[in-house]
Order: C-alpha cells, then sequence, then structure tokens
C-alpha cells in the first residue's frame, strides 16, 4: 500500500479526492488493496486502510459495491478491534451506495450492524451507531423505513430483552429514538404490535421460571408430588 500516491495529489491541495487519480489507480485497488481486508495482520493497517477506502469509494461510484461485498466476505467476528475498523468502512461506503443498491442489500447490512449493536462488545456496539446518525444515509432509511423498520425491530427488541449492558441497551434506545424520528408512524406502529406479544412472552417465561423451580424443589424432596 505504500506504494500507492495520496489520492488527493499534490495539485489539488485542500481536496481531499482526485476522481482523475481514482481513476487511475481503480485496477489496483480492486486486485491488490481490497483483498488486504482479509489479512492475518490487518489492523496493523487498519488506519491507513480506512483513509484509502474512504477517497476510492467517494471518488468513485463503481467501487462502492465491490468495496461493500468485500468487506462483508471479510467481516470479522471476534476481533472487536478489526470489527470496529469495517464498521467505518461499511458505514462511509453506504453513504454512497445508490438508491437502488441500498435497497437490494439494506438486509443483509443492517443485520450485520445490529447484530453488532446487540452483541457483548460495547466499542463494537458503539461503532455500529454511526450508521444510523449518517445525514447521507437518512433520506435512504426513511425511504425503505416500511421494509428495514419491521426488519430490525424484532432484533433489537430481543437485544434490548437479553443484554446485561447497560452502555448496550442505552444504544439500542438511541436507534429506536432515531427510527422514531425518521418514520414516527411506522415505529409506534410496531410497538403497539409488539405490546400483546410482549406479553404472552412474559407470561410464558413466568411459567418456566416457576417449572424449573418446581422441578429442583421435586428432587430435593422427595416427598413433593408436582400433580397435586
Amino acid at each position: 500500500m505504500s506504494n500507492i500516491p495520496a489520492v488527493g495529489g499534490a495539485s489539488n491541495p485542500g481536496n481531499t479526492v482526485s476522481e482523475a487519480n481514482v481513476a487511475k489507480y481503480e485496477d489496483v485497488y480492486l486486485q491488490y488493496v481490497l483483498p488486504l481486508l482479509g489479512a492475518l495482520h490487518f489492523p496493523t493497517c487498519s488506519d491507513n486502510m480506512f483513509s484509502i477506502v474512504d477517497q476510492f469509494v467517494k471518488g468513485s461510484p463503481n467501487l462502492v459495491m465491490p468495496t461493500i461485498t468485500e468487506l462483508v466476505r471479510h467481516f470479522p467476528i471476534t476481533r472487536s478491534v478489526k470489527t470496529i475498523t469495517f464498521l467505518k468502512m461499511l458505514t462511509v461506503s453506504m453513504t454512497k451506495m445508490n438508491v437502488r443498491d441500498f435497497k437490494k442489500n439494506m438486509k443483509l447490512l443492517f443485520h450485520l450492524f445490529v447484530k453488532c449493536t446487540t452483541g457483548p462488545q460495547v466499542k463494537v456496539s458503539d461503532a455500529s451507531l454511526g450508521v444510523w446518525h449518517k445525514i447521507e444515509l437518512e433520506p435512504l432509511i426513511m425511504d425503505n423505513a416500511k421494509i428495514l423498520f419491521p426488519f430490525v425491530y424484532p432484533m433489537l427488541s430481543k437485544g434490548m430483552r437479553e443484554n446485561w449492558s447497560q452502555d448496550i441497551i442505552s444504544n439500542i434506545d438511541d436507534i429506536f429514538q432515531t427510527m422514531n424520528r425518521i418514520d414516527s408512524f411506522i415505529f409506534q406502529e410496531l410497538c403497539r404490535q409488539k405490546q400483546p406479544q410482549q406479553a404472552t412472552m412474559n407470561g410464558n417465561d413466568h411459567l418456566k421460571t416457576w417449572a424449573v423451580i418446581a422441578r429442583l424443589a421435586a428432587k430435593t424432596d422427595k416427598t413433593l408430588n408436582l400433580a397435586t
């Protein structure tokens, strides 16, 4: 990567992207830079990689989907430092998606982000919020809220119920507030639909808890008859 010159170029001071230079090095980016996303020692060059990805996706629409495809393909699961960088690169790449590509890939991408939001790593959860707060993405989210919100809401609700970390719960609540701001009608309708299901679920969980307690008591006290 050290042999790839800065995309901005000395003749264009203050401009972070030169489309001419990006076009010149597109093949290098596709053939040699993107494969580095799967490199074992990626964290050692993560800052430089983010800068390169940022400039290339902003400089050429043709590179947006190849970049996103490779980021998803190599997305790390266990290494939080690498995951955070990937989330940042995905977020900046998604801001340059066209309407058609966003609609086609939004479920795959937001499933990835929500999974990170509700996961056990707080810093990863924090990094996943960026996609909800990018001004460039808000119109796309708004236009597709009718499909996207019902898709992510159950996963977020489950994460809210099952997480012990107050930081992660706060992050989920942050997303709920953003969804409500973007399209309050759809979000409030999802909340209303969820309430009867939640009541039934809480009742079933309550019964299951008492069933476990009863079985343990029966094992301890042989005279206890569960049939009575």
